[in-house]
């Protein structure tokens, strides 16, 4: 057995920063890492170094789960490996949004929910009595009140993760 404080240790990752632009705060300098196709906000409290180790500094709040996802992403975009898919918005949730986003877009362009219905779900024109039973219908009224949550501030929500008592 070897001593914790013997034992080889992996060296800390080195980050060497791109000429990227900063913003200068209170709190520290606010700017970007970009590895290939990931983009991570990033927060350093005190004068920007040209390189140097890499520590994550993680508040225990309502976000933490959060934070740490984004941590583990960052850390597999730094070694090279490649990202997991984001557990925050997966293909059906993706689906939902753009459906909700393309219904209000109709309807703020003055489309009946029937004609956003055609548009983007592909119904057929049917009858105002039988277009009053179709799930169609729901469907898209139900993707009208999401697109306009979203556009009232909702979309700040959108990569947080689902907690108890939140809804969609």
């Amino acid at each position: 057995m070897v001593p914790c404080s013997q034992a080889q240790q992996p060296p800390n990752p080195v980050l060497a920063l791109p000429k990227t632009t900063t913003f200068e705060a209170s709190e520290g300098h606010y700017f970007h890492i970009k590895f290939k196709a990931a983009c991570f906000p990033a927060l350093y409290s005190g004068a920007l170094p040209a390189k140097g180790a890499v520590a994550a500094t993680i508040w225990f709040d309502p976000l933490l789960e959060d934070r740490l996802e984004t941590v583990r992403r960052f850390a597999f975009a730094l070694n090279g490996k490649t990202l997991p898919p984001d557990p925050r918005l997966t293909s059906y949730r993706l689906r939902n949004l753009r459906q909700a986003l393309q219904v209000l877009d109709g309807r703020m362009e003055g489309a009946t929910y029937q004609d956003v219905a055609q548009a983007v779900f592909k119904t057929k024109p049917v009858s105002a009595t039988t277009w009053k039973t179709m799930s169609e219908r729901d469907a898209v009224m139900r993707r009208y009140r999401e697109g306009t949550k979203l556009v009232g501030g909702g979309y700040r929500r959108l990569l947080s993760r689902r907690r108890l008592g939140q809804g969609p």
